[in-house]
């Protein structure tokens, strides 16, 4: 008897498995994950059970799994590798075209040219908190573009982590620090 549920494990990790094998089929994905559409008790899924499967799936469970796997992997890359006993971070941004849609579009947005032009696509801006020496992500903000870079820049702030020095775009840079509750200091022996 088939079933029409998947179960939400499965699901994480095939959302994993489609971001890291974008251009194949979902079920070439299952089968390089070694995935099986069965349920826990054993009954198969039907493969109409995805699409309504990742729609059941909301943002949270994926937020908490990046969450976990960067605090994990960018301590166990980084701890060995400090400048003067800090960790080397850097705040950065960038602009993304996304799928049009009405709902990417209403919640993205276009970027407008003038009153009667736009982007061709709705534009999500990034910002991401990443370590300089193992080049890995500690955190990630994103939003509409109409949303400035400096905006997400002071979200990230209070990401970095203790014993560390952050780099940041000079335009960032300003608005940041008063957010800042660590200031690095050097003093120069002469």
């Amino acid at each position: 008897m088939r079933r029409r549920k998947l179960p939400a494990e499965l699901v994480v990790w095939l959302i994993v498995g489609i971001g890291l094998y974008r251009d194949k089929p979902i079920t070439e994905v299952l089968d390089k994950l070694d995935l099986k559409l069965s349920n826990h008790l054993g009954d198969s899924v039907a493969p109409s059970a995805i699409p309504q499967a990742r729609k059941r799936l909301t943002a949270q469970p994926l937020e908490a799994l990046f969450k976990l796997t960067a605090a994990h992997w960018t301590q166990q890359e980084d701890s060995d590798d400090k400048w003067f006993g800090l960790s080397l971070l850097s705040v950065d941004g960038t602009q993304f075209r996304t799928h049009d849609t009405a709902c990417l579009a209403e919640h993205f947005q276009y970027i407008k040219y003038n009153e009667n032009h736009h982007t061709e696509y709705p534009i999500v801006r990034l910002c991401a908190l990443t370590s300089l020496r193992s080049r890995l992500l500690h955190d990630v903000v994103f939003g509409p573009s109409s949303t400035g870079e400096v905006s997400y820049a002071k979200q990230l702030a209070a990401s970095a982590p203790a014993h560390s020095l952050t780099i940041f775009d000079r335009r960032s840079f300003d608005s940041v620090t008063k957010r800042v509750l660590h200031i690095l200091s050097f003093s120069v022996a002469t």
